[in-house]
């Protein structure tokens, strides 16, 4: 695709554009002779090979348990490398008064100091650690989040890439360069930061000779460095300095050590886009049976890359859906089954109440509110079994659906809007309500036209045609209450999905409403073709976009808004010529290619089954890789979400250039 066979070359720019002259400065002084010995105590073997290729050491490094065994008082022309235990993850610390004296006469006559996550109370260790390169006594704390000049650097620590909050000031009369710092900041940049509220992360000495790490770079892996087009220029320009050696040494070094695991695959037509992530459903690991009839997991973890295991209902239904289509659709009677099984697996486990609703999670997850009712999950569910019956022709999935259908209109008030959700421990059947928030409604409203048209009953249609009118009168100024969803390109999706289905299923014309959000699109439209987040919902805590600060970065959310978006113009691309009527369709059919052609060609091409053929939430379009905001605790910027993402994209590309529609 256009834009996107140049990414390496992007890598390239933004790379040029992160070597900054500060970085350089900051290690003028100890770029002298290049150091011939390394020793090393902690640290991963990729990270302290890393360090020994990026001085162009030809011997290897000495290892020691601890660091009172180095050889502070007779190695010359040596790099100490002083780091925690990456197993355990215990401080290189404490370090008593003898020692950091000896560490002290040995800098003096030369030698070089990394040393990480540093604790202790004794005062020489907070003069020679503290005063010397922070300006100020350390305190025992990790960093999480890393800000340099050359650019956001995120580093993965217990619970995800989460800012972290404190403030440091020193008074030193030299003070030192520091060439990485954290941000007490709602985001991850400075954007929303208070002047002066900084603190230091990776400090060198004004020396040259020490420099002094508060976040572990030594338990850096490939997957936890984002985004690595920064990394690749922070950690080679750390260490090439301090080691007196060249910059493109280390930076080759950097690439031997963690060579770049996820990768786009490039585009391809839309049967190997789906083949492709079907394949990753099988090979990754998320089922829970190769079969499905024990179901599948929900989501692979943004924090640390592992699953998020319980039973989630519209995940599994969604799934089922989409493996019975394309069971259907490419020959494969081993897929339908695959299916059917997980759609049966959910369905037989009481994930439906009595009354039609469809449970948030599995009745037997834990630490998930599996006695809520949600709006929009409830609604992924009901488009799900309408699916696997027009797939699979089976009576128990429509019976399953028309339950669903008759339990949302129940839910409905008089204008068609609903509530949120509702807690099943209070009532067995929600209150009516009245929410403005479209994300109750991008999957209901479809569900209930395509109810209306297999059963013939008007009943579905007009429920969902008034709900439609509703929501359009108060196009684009909703009421969302005290929670802030997410950016606005999640709100604009998902009323795009809603309005987009009762243009094709009734002769009601929402072309204004529509062509808004198409002039929407076209305006946020990267030249890779996703459609970029806007400035963030500060006041959205547990959920958040992916939109790094103003606004300014260019990242695609693939998990509340380019997947609903793709869904909604899929339809508007296939709308025959009476259903058109004010659109601008050709837009409609210019955004929806360049989308189409963005997604299939960041889709994942990775070495590792867990990844391959997946997409994960966020991803920089300026960069040119998977990278994004951490705000959202529970499905942060690297979460693969099945059903959601795994599901809906798929879901499109099946039916892409054939009859019909998912949605």
């Amino acid at each position: 695709m256009e834009g996107l066979e140049n990414s390496l070359e992007a890598k390239m720019r933004i790379a040029a554009l992160c070597a900054c002259a500060v970085l350089s400065a900051t290690f003028a002084e100890c770029a002298g002779m290049r150091v011939g010995r390394i020793c090393a105590t902690g640290g991963t073997a990729e990270f302290v090979e890393f360090v020994r290729r990026a001085a162009g050491c030809k011997a290897a490094v000495e290892r020691f348990a601890e660091a009172e065994a180095m050889p502070f008082k007779t190695a010359t022309n040596t790099l100490f490398v002083i780091a925690p235990r990456y197993a355990d993850g215990k401080a290189a610390g404490p370090f008593d008064d003898a020692l950091v004296a000896a560490m002290a006469k040995s800098s003096a006559r030369g030698n070089r100091f990394y040393v990480e996550n540093v604790r202790s109370e004794s005062p020489a260790a907070r003069k020679f650690f503290g005063v010397r390169t922070f300006g100020e006594c350390l305190a025992p704390f990790d960093r999480r989040i890393l800000e340099t000049d050359a650019g956001l650097l995120q580093f993965h620590a217990e619970g995800g890439y989460l800012p972290a909050a404190r403030s440091s000031e020193g008074k030193v009369k030299e003070r030192p360069r520091i060439v990485a710092s954290v941000s007490d900041a709602l985001g991850v940049n400075a954007v929303f930061l208070p002047a002066g509220e900084r603190s230091p992360a990776v400090a060198v000495s004004a020396d040259g000779r020490l420099a002094c790490a508060l976040v572990r770079l030594s338990a850096a892996t490939a997957l936890s460095m984002r985004p690595r087009a920064r990394w690749r220029v922070f950690l080679p320009g750390l260490f090439s300095r301090l080691a007196g050696n060249d910059a493109r040494t280390a930076e080759s070094a950097f690439d031997e050590a963690w060579p770049e695991a996820l990768g786009p695959a490039g585009a391809r037509p839309p049967d190997e886009v789906v083949e492709k992530a079907l394949g990753w459903h099988e090979k990754s690991g998320v089922l829970n049976s190769p079969d499905g009839t024990r179901g599948m997991k929900e989501a692979v973890s943004s924090g640390d890359f592992g699953w998020r295991s319980a039973l989630r209902t519209d995940c599994n239904l969604m799934t089922g859906a989409l493996f019975a289509w394309a069971g259907r659709l490419y020959g494969r009677p081993d897929w339908t089954r695959l299916g059917r099984n997980l759609a049966d697996n959910i369905l037989n486990r009481g994930n439906q109440t009595d009354e039609g609703y469809f449970l948030w999670f599995d009745r037997e997850a834990r630490g998930y509110g599996r006695h809520y009712v949600y709006a929009t999950d409830h609604g992924r569910s009901t488009l799900a079994v309408i699916n696997l019956y027009l797939a699979t022709g089976e009576r128990r999935y429509l019976d399953s659906a028309r339950c669903a259908a008759d339990a949302f209109l129940a839910w409905q008030a008089e204008d068609g809007l609903v509530t949120v959700n509702f807690d099943l421990r209070k009532r067995r059947t929600p209150a009516k309500g009245h929410s403005e928030n479209p994300v109750c409604y991008y999957d209901n409203i479809p569900a209930l036209f395509k109810m209306s048209e297999i059963t013939g009953d008007g009943k579905y249609s007009a429920a969902a045609l008034k709900c439609v009118e509703t929501m359009s009168a108060k196009f684009p100024r909703f009421d969302l209450g005290t929670g802030a969803f997410y950016s606005a390109n999640s709100i604009y999706g998902r009323y795009l999905l809603i309005a987009a289905a009762a243009q094709r299923a009734t002769d009601v014309d929402f072309s204004k409403t529509i062509n808004g959000v198409l002039d929407f699109y076209e305006k946020n439209q990267h030249a890779l073709g996703g459609i970029s987040e806007i400035k963030i919902r500060l006041v959205a805590h547990d959920e958040a976009g992916v939109g790094i600060g103003d606004g300014s970065d260019h990242i695609a959310d693939l998990l509340y808004c380019n997947n609903f978006s793709f869904a909604a113009l899929s339809i508007l691309a296939k709308l025959p010529a009476e259903k058109v009527k004010g659109i601008d369709v050709a837009k409609a059919r210019r955004i929806y290619a360049k989308l189409r052609g963005f997604l299939a060609s960041v889709q994942i091409s990775s070495p590792d089954a867990k990844f391959d053929g997946a997409w994960m939430r966020a991803y920089d379009m300026d960069i040119g890789e998977w990278h994004g905001l951490d705000k959202d605790e529970g499905w942060g910027p690297y979460c693969i979400e099945t059903g959601w993402t795994m599901g809906t994209i798929p879901a499109v590309f099946l039916f892409d250039g054939r009859d019909g529609s998912y949605f």
